[in-house]
């Protein structure tokens, strides 16, 4: 009788252990990180081609790189942060050329704030994944890590040579793919020297 009382005491002992080790693999389980798609790297470098064909790197410039769509890029879902930006685009586009040369210097700024605003939108909104900011160095490189795969639109604004301009491309990037850009069709400029 004693021995079958100490088995039982030594069960009820350990039950509670084995219980809990149970519990707690499974809270572990269930806190540990799940897999993130393989991201990328998106690098490069900024630049003017002047008319005599002198290549101005953007110095210092601002990169902006908003995630568009998801990979691969046949399914044509808009991010919401692309969406963001490209609702606060829409009044400064389609303008024709005499409104462009007058309004030079506001279209240029609307592009900035336009990519300030959605940037600091997505980092309130918790959309970091799909948004990324950096600025050029002295010869125009920039690189971003952590890149989601799929559709980018990469926008820089800054100066090359005696220009205020911003250039806009898009990208597509693979899973785990690293990319290497040239961006030197500017899409909108000004001249400092008027």
């Amino acid at each position: 009788m004693k021995i079958v009382s100490a088995l039982l005491t030594l069960v009820f002992l350990l039950a509670p252990s084995r219980a809990s080790q149970g519990l707690q693999e499974r809270a572990r389980a269930s806190t540990r990180a799940k897999p993130q798609p393989p991201v990328g790297i998106v690098s490069g470098r900024v630049f003017a081609i002047t008319k005599g064909g002198d290549l101005k790197p953007a110095r210092m410039a601002f990169v902006y790189l908003f995630h568009h769509e998801p990979y691969p890029p046949s399914k044509r879902e808009m991010s919401i942060v692309a969406r963001y930006y490209l609702n606060l685009r829409a009044d400064t586009l389609g303008l024709t050329k005499d409104e462009e040369e007058k309004g030079c210097w506001r279209s240029l700024s609307d592009v900035l704030e336009a990519l300030q605003k959605t940037y600091s939108w997505a980092v309130e909104a918790k959309q970091t994944a799909a948004a990324h900011f950096t600025e050029t160095d002295e010869e125009g490189k920039f690189q971003f890590s952590n890149v989601l795969p799929g559709v980018h639109t990469i926008v820089v604004y800054g100066q090359a040579g005696a220009n205020m301009a911003h250039w806009e491309q898009e990208v597509v990037v693979g899973k785990g793919k690293s990319i290497m850009l040239k961006v030197s069709s500017v899409k909108h400029h000004c001249s400092n020297l008027n």
